[in-house]
């Protein structure tokens, strides 16, 4: 509940700032608005990645008296808001989440779960490395936090995500993209933009 409000809380700000829109012109000629919301889904994050790795230790340790039955994650879904300083970096701020449940089995027992939700929160800065009319790449850095929460229980950590190659496609002012990266949105990523 808490992250839909937190999305349109990000949503309505965007909006505003639409309303008093301005924009850059690239050294080619072309227009860059300075708003910029963009909806994201990623899988591959370092968070499932982590998971997957912390169970294959778990099952290793008990030398296969424990078995990992299951390892499932909806992906991640984010939402993000951009501000163009100039016309080749822009700044903001990012907010997602995933869900991952890990399901494992003994012996003695027939299977135990575990349900977990993951919320990060980061700011966020984007340089493009070129921009035309109907796409543009570019790479991508954020850094904040991220917590955990497992039965009820809490726990903060450090949340990145490192996109090295972006593309940007479509039309002016509704554009698709495609991101590869590492971080807790996830290796690879694909979502709509909307440049207001």
């Amino acid at each position: 509940m808490r992250m839909k409000k937190l999305i349109t809380v990000i949503l309505l700000l965007a909006a505003a700032a639409g309303a008093a829109a301005q924009t850059h012109t690239t050294p080619q000629g072309y227009t860059l608005y300075d708003n910029e919301v963009s909806l994201y889904y990623g899988q591959g994050s370092i968070t499932q990645l982590g998971m997957a790795l912390g169970g294959a230790l778990g099952v290793a340790l008990t030398f296969g008296t424990v078995s990992l039955d299951e390892l499932r994650s909806n992906g991640t879904f984010s939402a993000g808001y951009h501000r163009h300083v100039n016309s080749w970096l822009s700044v903001g701020g990012i907010v997602g989440y995933e869900g991952i449940s890990l399901v494992f089995s003994s012996d003695e027992s027939s299977g135990s779960d575990g349900d977990y939700s993951f919320i990060f929160a980061m700011p966020s800065a984007t340089a493009k490395w070129f921009s035309r009319p109907s796409w543009s790449m570019y790479s991508r850095l954020s850094a904040g936090a991220i917590t955990g929460i497992h039965e009820g229980q809490a726990s903060w950590g450090f949340a990145f995500q490192a996109s090295a190659v972006g593309l940007d496609f479509g039309i002016e002012k509704v554009r698709g993209f495609l991101e590869a990266g590492l971080g807790c949105q996830g290796i690879l990523l694909a979502g709509l933009r909307l440049c207001l």
